[in-house]
């Protein structure tokens, strides 16, 4: 049995933030099989977002410190049977 690698098929570059607010993105994943685990591989997330391993929600309130930042995260994505996709995102905050 051949396991697929899963595939990261949100857009490089994420919605754009605002410092202070509010933040939510899904990083959307086709094949392999489930579940998956994410994780932040280089790079980084705003100070203050998170990574959730499990469901690939990257969330929390934009620090007020962020603003006028390009962050650009690496994230994996691991499938069940051990095969992992990858992809560099661009994160603008206003």
């Amino acid at each position: 049995v051949t396991c697929e690698a899963p595939t990261i098929t949100t857009d490089d570059f994420l919605p754009q933030g605002q410092s202070g607010q509010s933040y939510s993105v899904q990083i959307q994943v086709t094949g392999g099989v489930t579940p998956y685990t994410f994780s932040v591989l280089d790079g980084n997330l705003p100070p203050n977002l998170t990574l959730n391993p499990n469901t690939g929600l990257i969330s929390g309130t934009l620090s007020p410190t962020s603003g006028g930042q390009i962050y650009q995260p690496l994230i994996g994505v691991r499938s069940a049977c051990g095969v992992s996709g990858i992809r560099r995102f661009i994160l603008f905050v206003q």
